[in-house]
Formats: C-alpha cells, sequence, structure tokens
C-alpha cells in the first residue's frame, strides 16, 4: 500500500510540472485539441504528457507518452494511464474532482496486473488483489473506511513434471 501512495504522490507531481508546455492551446492529435487551457489559465480536456515535458525522469524519450487522461477546471478526472518508459502502461487510476477515486490498477513492467482495486479517500475500499511476480494472490476485503475485513493468501501453483521411468 505504500507503493500505492508513493506512486500517486509521484504521479500527481509528474503530472502538475508537465502541463505547462509550448503546446498550450495550440496542441492537436489527429483532428482533437489536446493540452488546452481556457481563458482563466485551467487545464480542460485531454492532455498527454511526453518525456520532453519531464526531463528529469529517466528512461523516456522526448516525444514518448508518460502519461494521459483529462482535465475538468484544472483537475484530474476519469482514468488516468501512465507509461512505463517500455510503453507498456504503469498504472490506470480513475480520478474525481483531482484525487485518484475509483478503480485502481498498477502492472508490473512487462504488462501483468499487479495490484488493482477500488481506492477512495486515500485508501483502498472492498475488493483488493495484489499478485506478486511469482504468481501468488493475496486478497483482502476492506470496509469503507479502510479497514482490513477479511485477507486470503493463494500460492500459484508450481508446474511440477516428473520425468520418471
Amino acid at each position: 500500500m505504500k507503493k500505492l501512495i508513493m506512486v500517486l504522490a509521484l504521479y500527481t507531481g509528474l503530472s502538475v510540472n508537465a502541463q505547462s508546455f509550448e503546446m498550450g492551446s495550440k496542441g492537436l492529435q489527429n483532428g482533437d485539441t489536446i493540452n488546452m487551457t481556457d481563458a482563466n489559465g485551467k487545464r480542460q480536456g485531454k492532455w498527454i504528457v511526453l518525456g520532453r515535458h519531464n526531463p528529469k525522469v529517466p528512461g523516456y524519450e522526448l516525444h514518448q507518452k508518460m502519461s494521459e487522461g483529462m482535465y475538468k477546471d484544472n483537475k484530474k478526472t476519469g482514468v488516468w494511464v501512465d507509461y512505463f518508459p517500455s510503453g507498456n502502461i504503469k498504472n490506470k487510476i480513475n480520478f474525481k474532482d483531482g484525487r485518484p477515486s475509483g478503480q485502481c490498477n498498477l502492472y508490473f513492467w512487462d504488462g501483468k496486473i499487479k495490484e488493482e482495486g477500488t481506492w477512495l479517500n486515500n485508501r483502498w475500499v472492498g475488493n483488493y488483489k495484489y499478485t506478486f511476480e511469482n504468481g501468488d494472490v493475496l486478497e483482502i476485503v476492506f470496509d469503507d473506511m479502510g479497514k482490513e475485513i477479511t485477507k486470503k493468501m493463494t500460492h500459484a501453483k508450481k508446474d511440477v513434471t516428473s520425468n520418471k521411468k
């Protein structure tokens, strides 16, 4: 859970830094406007953050997509997607009024799901699932206040093939 908080803090910090760049109100992608600000300087609509917008983050090429999502009145809304430098999805996080709220999925670098659940008021609620790289799965059910109700660990089945004759 500490990793999620760190990811969310990093994610929020990256996107705030990345939004003031040259595309401003003239950005177009496939005929759609991107990275727009309104007359009051508030971010609106679709935003795409590229490597050149955050050069301090290692591993990204200048024109490589780091994240994308929607803004409404300068606040993140809907699904925001972060990418690894490889191009694989790093996470998909739902936002409401600029805060993570709703379905949250985090992925390993190879694209396999790592964590999934519902994030609300800075905590997991309901069903949460963490899949370890070895395939073991930890499932936790949290109440609406983020208190653990049940916990279950399932170990991955190992393929044990014998060549005995």
